[in-house]
C-alpha cells in the first residue's frame, strides 16, 4: 500500500494511525483553511474475516478523539473485496460485510463508487471503494482504464490544499566573481592572522 503526493503539497505521514496486521497507510494533507484531511489507502485480502476489518476502527476512533469539536475529514480508498454488499440497500450477504457496513455507519462514512471495478470471466463486481466522512468533498467519481484485473477509480476532492512555501536561496555565479578582490582579501587575512599570532613570530633559541 502507498500514497503518492505532489511535493508542492503540505503532506505528512501518520504512523500513529497505522495498525499492525491491517494493510493500510495514512497521510494528513493540510488545506488553506487549516483543516486537515486524513487520507487512507487500505487493502482487505478476500480471505480475511470480520476480525480483519474491525482493525479499521482503531485509527478512526483515534481521529474522532483528536477532533472532539468537529468530526474529522476522512477519505478512504482501496480494494476492500466485498462483492456481496448491495450498494442500493446497504445490506450484505455475510458477517464480514455486515461488520464493514457497521463501521461505515458508526463513523458516518459514505461510499461513492457505483460502477463495476473488477471484471472477471464470469462475474463483475464493485471491489474498489471510495469513502468519505464529508460527502460534499467528493465529486466526479468515475472508473478509468483497467489496471491488471481492476479499473482505476478516479475522483475529485473539492478542497484547496495548502502549498509548501518555497525557500529563497542565494546562488553564486562563478563567471560573475571578482577574483582580484578575493585574492587581495585572502592576502590581507593571512598577514593579519600570522602577525597576531605570537608563535609565528617566536624564534627557537635551540
Amino acid at each position: 500500500m502507498c500514497i503518492a503526493a505532489n511535493r508542492n503539497l503540505q503532506v505528512a505521514n501518520c504512523p500513529d494511525l497505522e495498525v499492525n496486521d491491517l494493510e493500510a497507510v495514512w497521510a494528513q494533507v493540510h488545506t488553506r483553511h487549516h483543516n486537515p484531511v486524513y487520507i487512507c489507502s487500505v487493502y482487505r485480502p478476500p480471505d480475511k474475516g470480520l476480525d480483519y476489518i474491525e482493525l479499521l476502527r482503531q485509527p478512526l476512533e483515534v481521529l474522532h478523539r483528536r477532533h472532539p469539536q468537529k468530526p474529522p475529514l476522512i477519505i478512504i480508498g482501496g480494494d476492500l473485496n466485498y462483492p456481496l454488499i448491495n450498494r442500493s440497500t446497504l445490506t450484505s450477504g455475510d458477517s464480514a460485510g455486515d461488520t464493514f457496513l457497521d463501521i461505515l455507519d458508526d463513523f458516518h462514512l459514505q461510499q461513492f463508487v457505483s460502477t463495476l471495478t473488477r471484471h472477471g470471466d464470469s462475474t463483475s463486481s464493485i471491489l474498489d471503494l471510495v469513502l468519505s466522512s464529508y460527502p460534499s468533498s467528493i465529486d466526479k467519481v468515475d472508473n478509468g482504464r483497467e489496471f491488471s484485473d481492476h479499473c482505476l477509480v478516479l475522483f475529485h476532492v473539492l478542497l484547496v490544499p495548502a502549498a509548501t512555501q518555497s525557500r529563497t536561496r542565494k546562488i553564486f555565479l562563478y563567471n560573475k566573481g571578482d577574483y582580484d578582490q578575493l585574492r587581495a582579501t585572502l592576502s590581507d587575512f593571512c598577514c593579519t592572522f600570522f602577525n597576531s599570532s605570537p608563535e609565528a613570530n617566536s624564534v627557537d633559541a635551540n
